[in-house]
């Protein structure tokens, strides 16, 4: 329902993912009443979005009664400007950052110090190259000017005596993005 549906975005969607959006409900019926939980739609407070479990679960229930697994959860109104906005290595970037700055335990996001060496290793890159390094590095930059990510630096010396610039990472929610990014 409302403006973040797939109803409502049925145009771009279809733009974006080459089907029809009779092809693209079709295929969304089919994944949900598969029943594993590899895609469900859910909704909270704060509107409705897509939980994606993008690998093996062990058959054990979490306390919402899903099966436990390692997904990430997006608010659908970010997924949307992500994928208007950036390719695919920039929402892995995202997505890798969501999972890594999430304390499963706790059930709710960290502040974590990341390295993008680290970064590129999790999203398959090739943290040698300087090319995906300047790449991993101007995406985390751009996220956090316009507000989807905190990034904060802080220097250190190392045991060598070197002066290390490091960052520290955390995730904002949407309405903080929505803020930051509009300028208010």
């Amino acid at each position: 329902k409302g403006n973040n549906s797939i109803w409502s975005n049925r145009k771009e969607i279809e733009k974006l993912s080459g089907n029809k959006i009779k092809t693209i409900r079709a295929n969304m019926n089919k994944l949900v009443k598969c029943g594993n939980d590899v895609v469900t739609y859910n909704e909270d407070d704060n509107g409705g979005y897509y939980k994606i479990i993008p690998c093996a679960n062990d058959g054990t229930k979490g306390k919402d009664g899903s099966l436990k697994g390692s997904y990430v959860i997006i608010d659908s109104r970010i997924l949307q400007y992500l994928v208007n906005v950036y390719n695919s290595t920039a929402i892995k970037i995202y997505c890798t950052l969501k999972w890594l700055l999430y304390d499963k335990e706790t059930e709710k996001d960290i502040e974590r110090q990341l390295t993008i060496d680290f970064i590129c290793k999790q999203i398959g890159l090739n943290e040698v190259s300087g090319k995906n390094r300047k790449m991993v590095s101007d995406v985390l930059n751009t996220f956090s000017k316009v507000g989807l990510i905190n990034r904060k630096s802080f220097t250190y010396c190392n045991d060598k005596g070197d002066f290390i610039t490091s960052y520290k990472y955390s995730i904002n929610d949407y309405k903080t993005f929505k803020r930051i990014f509009s300028g208010k």
